[in-house]
């Protein structure tokens, strides 16, 4: 208020509406029924990941072999499994200097798999800043009474596998 020509305030409120903007979105996305399969979940995945990857050139492929694209997906798992790849892809962009990422989905023994892995730097499992995106991807997991391991070593890259129960839990409302 007492600088309004500042350019750096400017730029914080241009990017907090841009985020905000985003989130809402999600939250849009997450609670239309229309959206309740698999393809619209692998849909939004490349949107966010092709662009974004591209920008710093690391191929990047998603591969989802054997899942019915018509498969059925409640809101809250579509959103979180969305969150969790959200957040794995914006830490492999920002530090691992990789040059490719595959995430691959998948069905195996009752579970519904996500693994996101890249040839970065890897790192020694102590993260820079607050570390919440770490911690906010296990409690999504876990509120879905999924499994979440992070697999790096420097040098060698880093693997995320998302586990989660499956067949999903439909609502009672779709009977």
């Amino acid at each position: 208020q007492k600088n309004p020509d500042n350019p750096v305030i400017a730029e914080l409120i241009k990017d907090n509406s841009t985020e905000m903007l985003e989130r809402l979105e999600v939250i849009a996305w997450a609670t239309n029924p229309q959206h309740d399969h698999f393809k619209s979940l692998k849909s939004l995945m490349v949107k966010f990941a092709a662009p974004l990857c591209h920008s710093k050139n690391i191929q990047c492929s998603i591969d989802s072999k054997g899942i019915n694209e018509e498969m059925l997906m409640p809101g809250e798992i579509r959103q979180n499994i969305f969150l969790v790849f959200k957040e794995a892809i914006n830490n492999m962009v920002k530090y691992s200097e990789a040059a490719e990422c595959s995430t691959n989905i998948y069905i195996n023994k009752n579970q519904f798999v996500l693994q996101i892995a890249d040839n970065g730097k890897g790192f020694d499992g102590t993260t820079k800043g607050t570390g919440n995106g770490w911690k906010n991807m296990q409690k999504r997991t876990v509120d879905l009474n999924g499994e979440l391991v992070i697999d790096s070593k420097p040098g060698k890259g880093t693997i995320i596998t998302m586990r989660l129960p499956y067949p999903f839990k439909i609502p009672s409302s779709w009977d």
